[in-house]
């Protein structure tokens, strides 16, 4: 049974289609993860409606998802189509991986889209953007990035995550 995000995010507004969700998949050359297909197909992205604090043990800090993307927003917004614009642009993370969320401008959040980790989120932050050697992204590599940081297996288990890790200023 797939998780239930309607008591975490308020929907994006814009609407998507199965379709426009093949075509971003032929976009990127990869296949979406079904849960995280689902979660565009019935919600499509929005902003996360509580604070909360993801304890990540690789970093010294919490992160939190302000925002999941959309599939598509009109500029001055992004959604993953856009993003994955810049990212191949500028040759942000990896190619096997794709953005799919924010925090609060400190980072990211990335979808792994290929290798042993598929499926599973990362979390980078925005500084760490750039991989460490320049042929990581066209050679196919398939570790990933030591500045990205793994956060859970799934898409469905941040959720997870998020409802299970209110902030304590909300307690």
């Amino acid at each position: 049974m797939a998780f239930d995000w309607k008591n975490i995010i308020t929907p994006s507004g814009v609407t998507t289609s199965y379709n426009e969700i093949k075509q971003l998949e032929a976009e990127i050359g990869f296949i979406l993860p079904s849960d995280y297909r689902e979660f565009l197909l019935k919600y499509n992205g929005g902003p996360v409606v509580f604070e909360h604090d993801i304890p990540v043990p690789a970093l010294s800090c919490d992160v939190c998802v302000k925002y999941l993307y959309p599939v598509s927003m009109d500029i001055p917004f992004v959604g993953v189509r856009e993003a994955r614009h810049m990212q191949i642009m500028n040759k942000l993370a990896l190619r096997k991986t794709i953005e799919i969320g924010g925090g609060y401008g400190e980072g990211f959040f990335y979808l792994v889209l290929d290798g042993h980790q598929k499926g599973s989120v990362q979390y980078i932050f925005a500084d760490d953007l750039f991989p460490e050697d320049e042929n990581v992204w066209d050679n196919g590599y398939i570790e990933m990035m030591k500045s990205m940081v793994f956060i859970c297996d799934t898409f469905d288990s941040l959720g997870v995550k998020i409802l299970n890790n209110p902030s304590l200023n909300q307690i």
